[in-house]
């Protein structure tokens, strides 16, 4: 995601990440990884629940998270979503950028 940031900016979108780590976690992660956009710590996975992205299979109990992608537009509308169930599978990136190209056209 930190590599098409730029892009994604130039469609006036923001990237959030959402993650069960720590504050402190995420604050090391953010500078040693230079990861330009907001990192939200969601400990109690609230957030994760709320998105119904919960992965019950994992052997971990803290609320790890399916790979997922959300965009919603400034009308706060979902107009894209893609849920992972394998976490070596991730969306690409060009069909995350051609979903704000297009919500782009539409709006």
């Amino acid at each position: 995601m930190r590599h098409v940031y730029d892009r994604i900016k130039q469609f006036e979108a923001e990237v959030l990440t959402v993650s069960p780590d720590s504050p402190d976690s995420l604050r090391k992660y953010k500078v040693k990884t230079e990861t330009p956009f907001p990192m939200l710590s969601d400990e109690k996975g609230e957030v994760i629940l709320q998105y119904g992205v919960k992965n019950d299979w994992t052997p971990y109990k803290r609320g790890i998270p399916h790979p997922s992608i959300y965009i919603i537009d400034r009308a706060g509308m979902v107009r894209f979503v893609e849920v992972r169930q394998n976490y070596f599978f991730r969306v690409k990136m060009s069909t995350i950028l051609d979903e704000l190209k297009n919500i782009c056209v539409t709006d």
